[in-house]
């Protein structure tokens, strides 16, 4: 309708805002079709909710443009200030104007807080994500952070490649086991995960198919099942088996192992732990392995912590373990030795 209509839209809306208005308030023009308003002294978030919602409402009421009656509406941010941290007045507009993109997004015509818990949050977050480039820092303190980053990728591919060369370099010392190594939900579901995963194997031509082992978190597959599964089987073909970690953590089900081509499972730590004195994990454990043999499925428990716990999980079928009461983490250097010793210890058995 032109620039002149538009002036004159901007004058009677302003006309209509100041009515709503304290003289204490501030209320200014910020540039185009945005306003900022001060609100002083009003202690109280419901009465700052009380003035918006006026402002609103006398915004929305029809107005004359050039002999026609048209409806516009307003989107608002609100902020607040004193805040728990320094903020000086752009940082103040900069808040509001990130609340009022919030309200546009919800439907307009409405107004919306700045959520100060959020924005820490999301600071706090990336400056964790910046701060785990800086030096060593313990797996559950970062891997929590990055689940669902990019660095999530690189990471994967570098295990795998530590992994792999580790294990080049046990079988040059005459030492062949097979390694298990995490895939998040997020590596896993890269379009191009198994030509990556060829081409990491294509370095380390001296390993022999079947020694390298993928595990994938439970809940991870579930969220997209058909094509979690067809990657799976692309594994498969190249030599590299897969299992599913923490199981009976997540929303386990007949169909759900019917269809992922899976070649174990790892019984979650949480109920090994206290098998042994509690009915309730006993069961749970009895169960899994139950499934696990119906499903033609090997089982690894996780959590064997004493020699009582071995024994209980041989006798109920489960061969394989794994936890502190078997060996704790070691320096690669000192796994030959070690594996030399339990080999000696079982043979005097």
């Amino acid at each position: 309708m032109g620039h002149g209509v538009g002036d004159d839209l901007l004058k009677k809306i302003t006309w209509r805002v100041a009515q709503e208005l304290r003289g204490s308030d501030t209320f200014s023009r910020f540039g185009g079709d945005e306003f900022v308003v001060v609100l002083s002294g009003l202690g109280e978030t419901d009465r700052a909710e009380k003035v918006v919602s006026r402002i609103l409402l006398a915004i929305a009421e029809k107005v004359t443009l050039a002999e026609q009656e048209i409806l516009i509406t307003a989107s608002i941010g609100l902020t607040f200030y004193p805040q728990s941290e320094t903020l000086d007045a752009d940082q103040l507009l900069r808040q509001a104007d990130q609340a009022m993109y919030v309200a546009k997004q919800k439907g307009k015509n409405r107004f919306q807080y700045f959520d100060t818990e959020n924005d820490k949050a999301v600071r706090s977050l990336h400056e964790d994500q910046t701060r785990i480039q800086l030096g060593l820092v313990a797996p559950n303190d970062f891997l929590p952070l990055i689940e669902h980053h990019p660095l999530s990728v690189d990471l994967g591919e570098w295990v795998l490649n530590s992994a792999l060369s580790q294990m080049t370099e046990w079988r040059r010392q005459g030492v062949l086991v097979p390694v298990s190594v995490n895939i998040n939900s997020l590596h896993l579901r890269q379009l191009n995960f198994v030509e990556r995963l060829e081409a990491i194997l294509s370095l380390y031509p001296s390993i022999p198919n079947g020694q390298i082992e993928l595990e994938i978190v439970e809940t991870s597959s579930l969220e997209n099942l058909e094509m979690v599964s067809e990657t799976i089987e692309a594994c498969r073909q190249l030599g590299v088996a897969c299992s599913l970690d923490d199981f009976g953590t997540g929303y386990s089900s007949l169909s759900y192992l019917r269809r992922l081509p899976v070649e174990k499972l790892k019984i979650d730590m949480s109920f090994v732990r206290d098998m042994l004195v509690d009915p309730n994990d006993f069961a749970i454990v009895q169960g899994i392995l139950g499934l696990a043999k119906s499903f033609g499925l090997a089982v690894i428990a996780e959590g064997v912590e004493t020699p009582e716990h071995s024994e209980q999980l041989v006798k109920l079928g489960c061969d394989f373990g794994q936890g502190y009461g078997i060996a704790r983490p070691m320096p690669a250097e000192a796994m030959p030795g070690w594996i030399q010793q339990w080999n000696e210890s079982s043979s005097g058995r």
